[in-house]
């Protein structure tokens, strides 16, 4: 007796074991097939305007930090770090392609809705601040040149150029770039 014979002379249990079958895949799809939770980093690196040095800060901290270097210009001196590397992520090979750093008035905003849960802009926030895409006010900067800082969204020329340059840096030396996290 073939498959086929055997399978139209118990009809019954095949169908049921078929259901079984359908039933578990649904259930694995649904549900999930265990803990697969996907999460970003733990950590972020952020670099002291003062000292050149970089230190990990948890990733929901919205820079300018303070830093134990004290101010740099009158504001708190840690900002968030676009660290790369061309190989390993190791201090010898990673390097730091731009900064970035939120205005006071920006940041502040970005803490209160975060705080309480808003997905609008807080009463009394500048108008001009971009719920949407906070990352739009983001001001960036290169180690090299910190008296120059622009915003991302008003000079996008500047932002894509400086991403061009840490890819290039890379690609000059025929790999490829790793963004960095802290271990």
């Amino acid at each position: 007796m073939n498959i086929r014979e055997w399978a139209n002379k118990n009809s019954a249990l095949v169908t049921g074991i078929s259901i079984v079958v359908l039933v578990g895949a649904l259930a694995f799809l649904i549900f999930g097939g265990g803990e697969t939770e996907t999460r970003g980093p733990e950590q972020r690196w952020f670099y002291d305007l003062n000292t050149g040095s970089l230190f990990p800060q948890a990733p929901n901290v919205f820079p300018p930090v303070e830093t134990e270097s004290g101010d740099f210009n009158g504001e708190p001196a840690g900002v968030h770090a676009m660290v790369f590397s061309c190989g390993e992520c190791n201090e010898d090979e990673r390097f730091v392609a731009w900064l970035t750093t939120y205005p006071p008035e920006v940041k502040k905003a970005l803490e209160t809705m975060r705080s309480q849960g808003l997905s609008d802009v807080p009463e009394g926030t500048p108008g001009w601040i971009n719920p949407i895409d906070p990352t739009a006010h983001e001001l960036l900067a290169t180690p090299d040149n910190l008296e120059e800082w622009f915003e991302k969204s008003g000079d996008m020329k500047e932002y894509l150029l400086t991403k061009k340059a840490a890819r290039d840096k890379c690609k000059d030396q025929g790999k490829k770039h790793t963004y960095c996290y802290p271990n």
